[in-house]
């Protein structure tokens, strides 16, 4: 799929170059370690996604400049409203949830959950609970949000099509 084909409300998963990106793939034997959203593509497509800076806005470009693989995941679901969800997850500019990547890889790694619930988890989120969080929020699915990782998204086909991006 070329950029100019995303839809708002499409998710990206990254297999990136970073070294830390690596350790998390080798520790969670994953093929993926980040996700992202498709906001805007009206004037260039523009992806949200949280980072060790937050829930943030950026240019698709920047954004998929370190990764080797991307692979989108177009929703079967309808994403009503997508745009507006996204915005007002920008506007809360949540920082970053670093004890969440460790509580991930606990997860991972025992199968058992030792992260914060629900009512919690939202305050800090990493790139994938942020994008998982969104989907709850428009249709009920991902009610384990807070759980998610990019592998989970990737691995998903009941939800979505699969395509990979072309860089």
């Amino acid at each position: 799929m070329k950029p100019n084909q995303l839809l708002p409300g499409d998710c990206l998963c990254y297999s990136n170059t970073s070294l830390l990106a690596r350790i998390i793939q080798r520790e969670t034997n994953s093929k993926f370690n980040h996700c992202a959203i498709v906001y805007r593509t009206v004037s260039g497509v523009t992806v949200a996604e949280s980072l060790a800076d937050g829930f943030r806005e950026h240019e698709l470009s920047w954004s998929i400049r370190k990764a080797r693989r991307v692979i989108v995941k177009r929703p079967n679901f309808r994403v009503d409203y997508i745009e507006t969800t996204i915005k007002q997850q920008i506007d809360l500019a949540r920082p970053y949830d670093f004890a969440g990547l460790i509580h991930q890889l606990v997860y991972q790694t025992t199968g058992k959950w030792i992260g914060k619930g629900e009512t919690k988890a939202d305050r800090r989120l990493y790139c994938s609970e942020a994008v998982a969080l969104i989907y709850y929020k428009l249709t009920g699915n991902f009610k384990f949000w807070y759980k998610t990782d990019p592998e989970d998204i990737a691995n998903e086909y009941s939800l979505f099509q699969t395509f990979e991006l072309e860089k």
